[in-house]
């Protein structure tokens, strides 16, 4: 009876065993490299800032935040609808806990395909892209509409 026990658990841990390597030759721990992309690196930055932060869907203006950095590996997306490898850009601020680390609160993250046509805005929140167009879309329709008497009235004020 206790030989049954000692195998059970020595196969348990075996079982345990495998599971663990099989997690670590998973494709989603391996590095995926940019060196195909056409946009990477500081130039994917420079891109993103391109835009206002209205059409990248951020509040405010972009003196509000101190932070827009790439990652350095390229991101795989498998939705169905963007399915690719991308270069991902996050925008936000940056902070000093005062002993030695930083922590960063991101506003947003944007993932530029590695042919450079697509730019998704990613909710991690909701695991959904959205590309950049209907992100620009969304922010254009959510702006209060102004009546021709205020345009008016506003015209006359100049």
């Amino acid at each position: 009876m206790k030989s049954k026990k000692i195998i059970a658990v020595i196969l348990a841990l075996v079982a345990a065993l495998s599971f663990s390597f099989a997690a670590c030759s998973d494709e989603s721990n391996t590095e995926i490299t940019t060196d195909d992309a056409v946009i990477k690196s500081g130039d994917a930055v420079d891109l993103i800032k391109s835009y206002s932060t209205e059409q990248l869907g951020l509040p405010g203006s972009w003196e509000d935040y101190g932070f827009v950095g790439y990652n350095r590996y390229g991101v795989k997306v498998e939705d169905g609808s963007h399915d690719g490898y991308y270069v991902e850009v996050r925008v936000g601020n940056k902070n000093d806990n005062g002993d030695g680390t930083l922590t960063f609160d991101i506003a947003g993250y944007y993932l530029i395909s590695y042919d450079g046509e697509t730019i998704l805005k990613y909710d991690p929140a909701n695991e959904t892209y959205t590309p950049l167009s209907e992100v620009q879309q969304e922010s254009s329709s959510a702006a209060p509409e102004v009546s021709d008497s205020e345009t008016q009235s506003a015209s006359a004020e100049n």
